[in-house]
């Protein structure tokens, strides 16, 4: 499925048989002791996520007098925090916290951090600049929903040995097209679809319940906005997905307005899409 977490409820089962292949991991890497959800960071601190081999490890920023205090939370590919890991952050050994939650101290406002957790490192840069951040990436949204049509290829995984590339094409109203090279294929249409299992597969019709598109990657409500860098060519831009929890990275082109890269961060599904065109004429047509 194109969305296994975020937006596109509607467009998450399209592609539903070749994510499960991707979703599934054949073994879990747990902590020494019983876990649960992770607890989202506040609104309003700087916080980021990357993949650290099968794990999501996001880590939250918030200044404590003269230090930073810097939470990560390790989340398994089970969608539970992972505890009892011997987690360092920027080389202080983390306190547990909660739910796969480490905290420490460090002293000063550090430009990147450093997260060691169990056989992973992962690294953040931390350096933000000033902008509206939340009008940018409205902006954004407003710019793809708007298109007449949108072309991107996305790579998704779930972990390692697990990772699919697709091509997507998203047609205004309701006309949707993916490939995944070498796999499974898929038309939208309305209310109607095919479907087929590999590039020499018959096509198989069913009823699908009428999608919006383009559609965003993200459902929201999003908090947590910062700019991460600003240039001549476009913004950066990171934010929290709530309903997920998911941890978006964003570019955003200057001129135009419009996305041109989103990475995400969640459960079990490390994604980015490189969006190709926009407003291009396309021609999604039931299979011959």
């Amino acid at each position: 499925m194109r969305r296994i977490v975020v937006p596109a409820a509607v467009v998450l089962a399209l592609a539903a048989g070749a994510v499960v292949a991707v979703v599934v991991l054949t073994g879990t890497r747990r902590g020494t002791s019983p876990s649960g959800p992770i607890v989202p960071p506040p609104p309003g601190v700087l916080t980021l996520a990357a993949q650290d081999v099968r794990d999501a490890v996001a880590v939250a920023v918030r200044p404590a007098g003269s230090q930073t205090e810097l939470t990560a939370s390790i989340v398994g590919p089970d969608g539970n925090g992972v505890n009892g890991l011997p987690v360092r952050i920027d080389g202080v050994a983390g306190v547990a916290c909660g739910s796969g939650c480490y905290r420490a101290l460090v002293p000063g406002r550090p430009r990147a951090v450093r997260v060691d957790a169990g056989a992973g490192t992962v690294t953040f840069p931390l350096h933000t600049v000033p902008g509206p951040a939340i009008a940018i990436v409205a902006r954004a949204a407003a710019k793809l929903r708007g298109s007449a049509s949108t072309v991107y290829r996305e790579r998704l995984s779930s972990g390692p040995g697990h990772t699919i590339t697709t091509l997507w094409k998203e047609q205004a109203p309701n006309r949707l097209s993916y490939v995944i090279d070498g796999g499974a294929a898929g038309i939208v249409i309305g209310s109607k679809r095919w479907d087929r299992d590999d590039p020499d597969g018959r096509w198989v019709a069913s009823p699908q319940f009428p999608l919006t598109l383009p559609a965003l990657p993200w459902t929201g409500p999003l908090t947590n906005f910062r700019i991460l860098d600003a240039d001549d060519s476009g913004w950066t831009v990171a934010f929290l997905d709530r309903s997920t929890p998911a941890w978006f990275r964003v570019r955003i082109d200057r001129s135009t307005g419009r996305l041109r890269s989103v990475a995400m961060t969640a459960t079990a599904h490390f994604m980015r899409d490189t969006y190709l065109s926009y407003g291009e004429k396309l021609e999604i047509e039931p299979p011959g």
